[in-house]
C-alpha cells in the first residue's frame, strides 16, 4: 500500500526597504495626522487599491501592512514627518473626507486602549516586541 502525503508550505514575504518607503509615503499622503494610523480602514483601502495607484500593495495582506506600521511606529512617524515637511503636507490636517476614515476606527481605538489597560497581564502568545500604542 502506497501512502502519499501532500504538505503545503506557505511562504511569508519579508518587507523590503522599498516597501517601507512606499508605506511611509502612502500614510504621509493619505493620513497626514497621526490619528487613525493604526485603524483598519487605512490599510484596507491600501489593499483594495480601488484606483490602481498602489500596485505594490498586493504583496502583503492589509493586516501585515498595519502590523508593520504598528511594530515600527516611532520610526515610521519620524520618517513621515520628515517627508511631510519636505513635500509641504500639513501633518495636522485630518485625512481627507469622512468616508476615508469611518467612525468604526474610533471605536476600534477605544477597544485597543481597553486591552492595553490590563497592566502586567500577559496574554497567551504575547512574545517579543509588542506594537506601540496608536492613540497617542
Amino acid at each position: 500500500m502506497l501512502l502519499t502525503c501532500h504538505v503545503l508550505f506557505s511562504v511569508r514575504a519579508s518587507f523590503t526597504a522599498d516597501e517601507d518607503t512606499l508605506l511611509m509615503k502612502y500614510i504621509a499622503t493619505y493620513n497626514p495626522a497621526k490619528k487613525y494610523r493604526c485603524g483598519n480602514a487605512l490599510y484596507k483601502r491600501l489593499e483594495a487599491n480601488v484606483d490602481n495607484k498602489w500596485n505594490w500593495s498586493k504583496t502583503h495582506p492589509w493586516q501585515s501592512w498595519q502590523y508593520r506600521y504598528r511594530k515600527n511606529m516611532e520610526e515610521f512617524d519620524r520618517r513621515i514627518l520628515k517627508y511631510q515637511k519636505k513635500k509641504g503636507i500639513d501633518s495636522e490636517k485630518p485625512s481627507g473626507t469622512k468616508a476615508q476614515v469611518p467612525s468604526s476606527d474610533e471605536e476600534e481605538a477605544v477597544t485597543d486602549r481597553s486591552k492595553e489597560t490590563s497592566k502586567g497581564k500577559k496574554r497567551a502568545g504575547d512574545q517579543g516586541k509588542r506594537p506601540a500604542r496608536c492613540w497617542e
